[in-house]
């Protein structure tokens, strides 16, 4: 896919559905892994976090325009090439606790029914913008 961020990442970023087979950062390094559909939490710079927190994704997208719809997150079936679209996952623990995990949705094709979890009122979203499904300082109680 071309997307690597710098080493020190807080989110752990997610490409696909199904099993998770992710490139692994920890104190000892990385671990390449072939076909990775994940990139975990730097464990280097953040020992004392889950490597792969579980995201909390918007909810029912309707998406609009051209193209396959994206599964949540990755390419759903679509073969490449073949006018997809793809959405990808950050997640990240900001404050230390276990209640929520902050959560953001990035995709290639737009929406115009979308849900958060929590920490965002907006219901659109537009390719290749953010989007916080779920705020994890804010929403935490």
């Amino acid at each position: 896919m071309g997307f690597l961020p710098e080493r020190g990442n807080r989110y752990a970023y997610y490409f696909g559905t199904g099993g998770m087979s992710c490139i692994i950062r920890n104190a000892s390094g990385v671990t390449n892994t072939p076909n990775a559909n994940c990139i975990t939490v730097d464990g280097a710079e953040f020992p004392n976090r889950y490597l792969t927190p579980r995201a909390l994704p918007p909810a029912a997208p309707f998406y609009v325009g051209e193209g396959a719809n994206p599964g949540m997150p990755g390419l759903n079936g679509c073969t490449p090439g073949m006018n997809c679209n793809i959405s990808g996952l950050a997640a990240g623990n900001l404050d230390d606790e276990d209640i929520g995990i902050d959560t953001w949705w990035i995709s290639t094709k737009a929406t115009s029914i979308l849900h958060a979890g929590c920490g965002n009122s907006e219901t659109t979203s537009i390719p290749g913008e953010p989007y916080k499904s779920y705020d994890d300082v804010d929403c935490d109680s």
